[in-house]
């Protein structure tokens, strides 16, 4: 179940407009010495996720303070709350 979960937890990351890191080398996780006890495991995931694209939008300054102050309050990235609230508004019936 680790696939699933490793999934689960990007995919959240991606609709919080959150950069996706890079995976670890075992030389990075093992040189910390709060992993040397521990057994590493590597867990492939699947890359199905299209690539983000930078896009340069106008809105007004008030809006946007808005739309970040809302991002931060709620634990957003403004990328990540647009993308959320579009995704909602276009799943919305017509």
């Amino acid at each position: 179940m680790a696939e699933e979960a490793l999934a689960f937890h990007i995919e959240g990351m991606m609709e919080d407009g959150e950069a996706i890191p890079e995976p670890s080398t075992l030389e990075e996780v093992m040189s910390d010495p709060d992993n040397r006890s521990g057994v590493a495991v590597l867990i492939s995931v699947k890359n199905v996720q299209p690539k983000a694209i930078r896009v340069n939008v106008t809105l007004p300054g008030d809006v946007l303070e808005q739309i970040d102050k809302y991002a931060e309050a709620h634990g957003y990235t403004r990328s990540g709350l647009l993308t959320q609230a579009v995704k909602k508004l276009m799943a919305e019936p017509a």
